[in-house]
């Protein structure tokens, strides 16, 4: 999705202003990028109303857009901090917040084992996530692992221990 837009300049490094404008761009369109892959249905115009305008999303496929923006600032201001459970369920909290069946699921860890992801023309199930019991220490360790501090011979790039 080129991030919003080409940023248009000649310079090597950009201007404070184009890097604002580029910024901008990326915080309208990664949100609706977010969101359309979870399968809301909405327009990029609409996605940059509810960000750059401050209008109320009128559907859950908005609320979804805007939720994924709140992430995003969430994480942006808090990208010097340890990761933390309580930091992954705020963020859960925010992600999810108004668009559950059960309003009570976000920002909670999972404590039921009945969640699947099912192909719906064949009913195989593709994926099924870990036991909830389990939850717990896998995210301890996750957490561990991205605070981690790199030490000699056993740096990983941050890219690669982001999909880790």
């Amino acid at each position: 999705m080129n991030a919003g837009g080409a940023l248009a300049s000649e310079a090597v490094v950009p201007s404070t202003g184009e890097g604002r404008l580029y910024l901008a761009r990326s915080l309208a369109e990664e949100p609706f990028a977010s969101s359309f892959i979870e399968g809301a249905a909405t327009t990029r115009q609409v996605a940059k109303k509810l960000i750059f305008e401050g209008r109320a999303p009128r559907t859950k496929d908005e609320r979804m857009v805007l939720n994924n923006y709140q992430a995003m600032q969430f994480v942006k201001d808090r990208k010097d901090d340890p990761l933390t459970l309580a930091m992954l369920l705020e963020l859960h909290r925010i992600v999810a917040d108004g668009t559950l069946d059960d309003p009570a699921d976000a920002g909670r860890v999972r404590i039921s084992d009945d969640v699947r992801v099912v192909d719906e023309a064949n009913g195989e199930v593709l994926h099924q996530p870990p036991p909830a019991k389990d939850l717990q220490k896998r995210i301890e360790t996750l957490t561990w692992f991205a605070n981690a501090k790199a030490e000699a011979g056993n740096w990983i790039h941050p890219l690669v221990r982001g999909m880790l």
